[in-house]
């Protein structure tokens, strides 16, 4: 076994003025920070996330922060679905992020057998997309069916993607 030290801050922020709110927010966030930190030094190894390529999933920009987050407690892979000939079951997660391509019933079948096998799965799929031109210029939003074929598939376990557009009413108003 290794020796392992991870920080636990008692206050969330380092200002040398001190308020109220981020008093608050410290101890609000004391008990989950101290648990995590349990939780990490008790891992026996780090535990493999694979990001599922070969749809037009996006790892972007947008992610690099999220990336070098879970990066700090898990080993992060890509795999391209197109180049095995099934998910390899050394990946203790798979992540699904927004494909663009509908997947076939071969990559069902991988991503299936792959559960079958006791693997997880995240999938952050979007059920619809859209621009706000038509918001701009119309006053109407038009959403348009993104289905990346994954329907039958989730049916299987109970589960469906719906194609309804959700927004933040304290962020978007529409």
């Amino acid at each position: 076994a290794t020796n392992v030290a991870l920080p636990v801050f008692l206050q969330e922020t380092n200002t040398p003025q001190l308020s109220r709110t981020v008093l608050n927010r410290s101890e609000m966030l004391l008990e989950y920070n101290i648990a995590n930190a349990i939780a990490q030094v008790s891992k026996k190894a780090k535990e493999k996330i694979a990001f599922l390529l070969g749809n037009d999933e996006h790892i972007g920009m947008d992610m690099v922060s999220a990336l070098g987050a879970l990066g700090t407690y898990y080993y992060l892979d890509t795999l391209n679905i197109n180049h095995v000939n099934a998910i390899p079951n050394q990946y203790d997660l798979l992540v699904i992020n927004n494909p663009e391509q509908p997947f076939d019933a071969v990559q069902q079948y991988k991503i299936d057998q792959y559960l079958v096998n006791g693997g997880k799965v995240i999938m952050a799929l979007n059920g619809a997309y859209g621009t706000l031109d038509s918001f701009n210029a119309e006053g109407r939003y038009n959403a348009i069916n993104n289905d990346v074929n994954l329907g039958p598939l989730l049916f299987h376990y109970g589960l469906r993607v719906n194609n309804d557009v959700i927004a933040d009413g304290a962020e978007h108003e529409m």
